[in-house]
This record gives structure tokens, sequence and C-alpha cells, in this order.
């Protein structure tokens, strides 16, 4: 396995871990307790790595349509000379 692949594993466990142990704390504070407990942290875990998963793209389409927006509205501005 290559470093690079590694690392990526790494990145992800710690993801999934972070997520996870976080939705459980939060089902756990709710009075969620059981199976229901590793239920509701699968359902939530998995939930929003699948928002974050496409959040991430939507900000960058978000962002370049913005950018071209307002490179358009840029060029048309007439220029002032200071006298």
């Amino acid at each position: 396995m290559r470093p690079k692949e590694k690392i990526l594993l790494i990145l992800s466990s710690v993801w999934i871990s972070t997520v996870a142990l976080t939705s459980a704390g939060i089902a756990y504070s709710g009075g969620i307790t059981g199976v229901e407990l590793a239920a509701v942290t699968l359902f939530l875990a998995f939930g929003i790595t699948v928002f974050t998963a496409q959040l991430i793209p939507g900000g960058i389409l978000l962002s370049s349509f913005t950018g071209i927006i307002l490179s358009s509205l840029k060029k048309t501005n007439v220029t002032v000379r200071a006298t």
C-alpha cells in the first residue's frame, strides 16, 4: 500500500468514527438507548457523510457561478480616469 493510500485510509477512518461518535452522543443525550442507538448512529453518520459529499461539489459550483457572474459584471464597468 502506497503512503498516499495509507493517509487516505487513516483520514477516512477518523472522519467516519468522529461522525459516528458525535451522532451517538447526540442520540444518547436525546434519550435513545439500546439497539435504537446503533440504528440512529448509523443513520445519522451516513446521512451526514452523504450530505457533506454533496455539499462540497455544490459549494464549488456555487462559487464558480458567482465568479462568472461577478466577472461579467466587472467587464461592463466604465473606466474612470483620475485627474
